[in-house]
């Protein structure tokens, strides 16, 4: 086993030592483990077991995943396209609600 110091999670993990400590609290990421009185660390395989998870949920398209926006932009740009491609030029008929979403 081998523990990691918080700038080596840092590294690992792409986030901020702030953003952890936030997520730790939220129970989304690991505490610290006590190691002696005044030092903490993280076991090195549980860090690469959460790495693993969010890849996993990433791929599965879970809570980490991409988010619709993609989706979203498609839409909306299929519909500017056939504004700008209607038969009079003004676009009249085809309308684009912007209230909620793409109608």
């Amino acid at each position: 086993m081998k523990f990691l110091k918080a700038s080596k999670v840092l590294a690992r993990t792409s986030n901020s030592f702030s953003h952890i400590r936030k997520l730790a609290r939220e129970v989304k990421f690991l505490a610290p483990l006590k190691i002696t009185e005044n030092r903490g660390g993280w076991l090195r395989s549980e860090i690469d077991d959460w790495i693993s998870e969010c890849v996993r949920k990433h791929q599965a398209g879970g809570k980490y995943a991409r988010s619709n926006h993609i989706d979203f932009r498609r839409k909306i740009l299929q519909q500017w396209a056939s504004v700008l491609t209607s038969k009079d030029g003004t676009g009249a008929d085809n309308v684009v609600s912007f209230t909620g979403g793409v109608a």
